[in-house]
């Protein structure tokens, strides 16, 4: 099995609305999930794994349909420096990435601010194979 527009749907009802996120914004944010990670690693829970990834970075990049949503609001302009990063830190329901400090993992940094994100983390740290890539410092 591979996962659907509509089974997200179904399964995360607050991207329901095809006014709001068309299927192609859905879809590019599947296309993108085994360019960033190695779908193999994930076993059954591929599917989860995929959703979890596509809703985060739909809430991180919403469609330019998405409340709220302005043309070019996701875009960095001008260079990031490392003074305008060195003190920020990543929160969300409990779960901290501080990169002041070094804490953190690249997972955490990445996903660690939106719960689909943080549900990712989870799903990833549950999976053996996942699990010692993470602890080699590997790349997904």
């Amino acid at each position: 099995m591979s996962a659907t527009i509509a089974d997200m749907r179904v399964l995360f009802p607050q991207f329901a609305d095809t006014a709001v996120y068309p299927d192609a914004s859905i879809q590019v944010w599947f296309a993108q999930f085994p360019l960033r990670f190695k779908p193999a690693c994930f076993g059954l829970q591929e599917e989860m794994a995929t959703y979890n990834f596509a809703a985060h970075k739909l809430v991180k990049f919403p469609p330019l349909t998405a409340p709220g949503s302005n043309k070019g609001d996701h875009i960095v302009r001008g260079p990031v420096s490392s003074e305008s990063v060195i003190d920020s830190s990543l929160s969300f329901g409990g779960a901290r990435a501080d990169a002041a400090s070094g804490g953190g993992s690249a997972l955490q940094m990445e996903f660690g601010d939106t719960e689909y994100g943080l549900a990712l983390i989870a799903i990833i740290l549950t999976r053996p194979k996942a699990r010692a890539r993470v602890a080699r410092g590997g790349a997904f």
